[in-house]
């Protein structure tokens, strides 16, 4: 009887473990399960839509003047798109200052764009809020898409007021860095035709294009230019003749030390409006390349030469 006994009791519990599995496994399980994972493939759906993030972070700090990145902020509107790069400005010393942007990059590209062209004053005990901003257009030349932005630097100019002059000394490049940072690679341009190389710098023809109709140039050489120099160098490109006719052109596309650009070397005027691209040949230009500008005393920029003007002549066929 108790050999029975003993038997039935084994079943018994046997019986009890497997209800136990399937209630672990039941469908109100796997539904929890799904759920959750549902919600996690929306979180990173909404996080890529609203695209990268940087965390607040004092950039810059001394002799009373910080710098703060606040927030990254990526608006999309039907015809214009841009990102904009928020920082706070603080001037804690005892004296007026001056602040101008130097350079301003992503992913290691120079861009064209940010509000910090004309000098900004700060009175002393005062804060104010810069905005970079990054434009779509800009971000495309360079090879990215708008939201693909893994870090951003910006190079400031401060000085104290003093009447009409101001001394100015650099900051450095102020690097920040996105969520995104890893997921981005920084690249030289490929192809083209290397057409300039001295004193580090090298500029690599890439194709024709034509102005817009917002440009103030009808056509333009695209270029590639790489620094793998320890100076920041403005390249002054001038001058201008095409299969023996002589034009207009213009740019000075800046690059800071280590760095890349994408840039154009720009062609107006009347002989360059009456000019078909797909009929011309050869290009000759001038180029120079100079330091980044130092104020001297009375507040006009002395800018250090680096390489002297030279012709530089390249097919674009």
């Amino acid at each position: 009887m108790k050999k029975h006994t003993r038997k039935r009791g084994v079943i018994l519990l046997a019986c009890i473990l497997a209800a136990a599995l399937c209630a672990c496994s039941s469908p109100g399980g796997e539904e929890q399960s799904g759920k959750k994972k549902s919600e996690e493939q929306k979180e990173e759906v909404e996080e890529k839509a609203q695209g990268p993030v940087v965390e607040e972070q004092v950039l810059y700090e001394k002799d009373g003047v910080r710098i703060t990145a606040k927030e990254l902020k990526v608006e999309e509107m039907e015809d214009y798109s841009w990102a904009t790069l928020n920082l706070l400005l603080e001037n804690e010393g005892s004296e007026d200052i001056v602040c101008e942007m130097n350079a301003m990059l992503v992913n290691h590209y120079e861009m064209n764009s940010g509000p910090l062209h004309v000098p900004q004053t700060v009175p002393a005990g005062k804060k104010a809020n810069v905005s970079l901003d990054i434009r779509e257009s800009d971000m495309t030349k360079a090879g990215f898409e708008l939201k693909e932005i893994g870090e951003v630097e910006a190079e400031f100019k401060l000085g104290k007021v003093s009447g009409e002059t101001a001394g100015l000394s650099s900051t450095g490049l102020l690097s920040v860095k996105t969520s995104d940072y890893d997921k981005i690679e920084s690249k030289p341009a490929e192809g083209g035709k290397e057409i300039y190389n001295e004193a580090g710098v090298r500029i690599v023809y890439l194709g024709m294009s034509e102005g817009g109709e917002e440009d103030a140039y009808d056509f333009g050489a695209d270029i590639f230019i790489e620094n793998t120099s320890d100076k920041s160098v403005t390249c002054w490109i001038t001058g201008g003749n095409i299969d023996g006719t002589e034009v207009n052109s213009y740019n000075t596309p800046h690059v800071s030390a280590g760095r890349m650009a994408r840039s154009s070397i720009d062609f107006f005027g009347d002989a360059a409006a009456n000019m078909d691209i797909d009929s011309m040949n050869e290009i000759t230009v001038k180029v120079e390349l100079s330091g980044d500008g130092i104020t001297d005393e009375e507040g006009y920029p002395d800018y250090e030469t680096i390489a002297d003007y030279k012709d530089v002549t390249f097919s674009i066929k």
